[in-house]
């Protein structure tokens, strides 16, 4: 406006120039996405990190910002992913990881299975990993294999399987490791055949497990000397 530093507009064009992602960094609440990206720092050392609800204290505290429970968890798996990287991102280094594994501990045994769903992708199946030290450690172990499994807390889920045996000082010697899809006959099954390559079949050898059907059924068809007396349960 003539002789003022005020200005009047008289016409606009309502039609958007900025992206999506550019307009959302002025919206009066802060988004998960900002959150992450401010707590990141506090997810960088190993471990678990503030929880939800410690977060929502902490944004109060220092950013006088109040966000609810669902959010602050959001915010956390963001800031998660950005600190240590996101699951998707990890599987696809899992076949670099076993290049370099195998490079750095030669004769280590590593496998990786895939599956094609019906849109034509690859899935994860399942994952095989025995270093060389526990193969060659094998022969000077006690002959009772554990095995066990517990469920993965991760956004893809899963389960991890391990098997190991007991030294002469009776500290735990860890054979094998596996991520699988389920606890059932087929997980299983692929599992302890993977560890015949790391546990051959002879006498006198026992295992101990839960009372999971799978697990006798597998033994059973992989180790032919094992008998149904050297399968011991654990409540």
């Amino acid at each position: 406006m003539d002789d003022s530093e005020r200005f009047e507009i008289r016409s606009i064009t309502q039609q958007h120039t900025c992206s999506v992602n550019a307009r959302g960094d002025f919206h009066k609440q802060a988004t998960t996405a900002v959150i992450g990206r401010l707590m990141k720092t506090q997810y960088v050392v190993v471990g678990r990190g503030p929880r939800p609800n410690e977060l929502r204290k902490m944004l109060r505290q220092e950013f006088s910002l109040n966000v609810s429970y669902w959010k602050a968890r959001r915010a956390r798996e963001i800031a998660m992913d950005n600190a240590m990287g996101s699951a998707i991102g990890s599987f696809a280094l899992v076949q670099p990881y076993f290049q370099l594994l195998l490079q750095t501990n030669p004769n280590s045994n590593v496998s990786l299975e895939t599956k094609l769903d019906s849109n034509g992708v690859d899935r994860f199946k399942y994952l095989f990993l025995s270093l060389h030290a526990s193969i060659q450690g094998y022969t000077y172990m006690r002959k009772v294999i554990v095995i066990d499994v517990t469920h993965l807390r991760g956004q893809y889920g899963g389960c991890l399987l391990a098997a190991s045996a007991q030294d002469a000082n009776f500290q735990v010697f860890p054979l094998a490791f596996a991520i699988v899809n389920s606890k059932n006959d087929d997980a299983w099954t692929w599992f302890l055949r993977k560890m015949t390559e790391v546990v051959p079949d002879e006498a006198d050898l026992v295992f101990v497990s839960d009372r999971h059907s799978s697990i006798y059924a597998s033994i059973r068809q992989n180790w032919y000397s094992v008998s149904e007396l050297d399968i011991g349960q654990l409540d």
